[in-house]
């Protein structure tokens, strides 16, 4: 994705433009340096959410803005895909000793307003869309599963249970399917939240 963006930018001769790969828990800039940051589908990603949302607040400007997308609640008609994960990828178990740490809601407005308003952001407002996605046929419909986030479930699969088991998840995959699947093809309703907070004045 950096290769690509680097790519663009040369592409269109842009002079203001610049594409830096850094630690999002230990950012290299000064403080008070930025109007915006933007942080697409990332924020469960980091392994210490407070510390990379403080850096964030850290470089932006007072008054600067963040603005972020996550993934909302899935489309109950899709809710098989989770489950089908789960039996093939089991959460493993805490030791009794280990407390369960709570974990952030970035599927619902009221949890992503709480995650910002931990982190120090004030006037969080979240809007949230759902994008149907239309695939022609099931072999369109896995082939996209390989170019986003699903990509890393599905290699996992493969890694622990091998060719045969992702060959069965598939095979189950596909018929599940069927139950979603239209005359126009197989409709995959993906809802998303856009969250826009600011860094306080003071």
């Amino acid at each position: 994705m950096v290769e690509e963006a680097i790519h663009e930018i040369r592409l269109r001769g842009l002079g203001n433009v610049e594409a830096r790969v850094m630690d999002a828990e230990n950012l290299l800039f000064p403080n008070a340096r930025f109007d915006y940051v933007l942080c697409g589908f990332c924020l469960f990603f980091f392994p210490q959410l407070e510390r990379a949302l403080s850096e964030m607040r850290r470089v932006l400007k007072p008054n600067g803005r963040i603005a972020t997308s996550t993934w909302g609640k899935t489309d109950e008609h899709w809710q098989w895909l989770d489950d089908l994960l789960e039996s093939y990828l089991p959460e493993p178990n805490l030791p009794p000793d280990e407390p369960n740490t709570p974990v952030p809601d970035f599927e619902t407005p009221h949890g992503m307003q709480a995650i910002m308003r931990a982190a120090g952001f004030a006037g969080a407002t979240v809007m949230a869309q759902s994008h149907d996605f239309t695939y022609a046929t099931e072999q369109e419909w896995w082939a996209t599963q390989w170019s986003h986030g699903m990509r890393g479930y599905l290699e996992r699969i493969e890694a622990t249970m091998g060719v045969a088991g992702l060959a069965n998840f598939k095979a189950e995959a596909f018929e599940e399917v069927q139950a979603v699947k239209r005359s126009d093809g197989i409709h995959q309703m993906l809802p998303v939240l856009y969250t826009l907070a600011a860094r306080p004045l003071g």
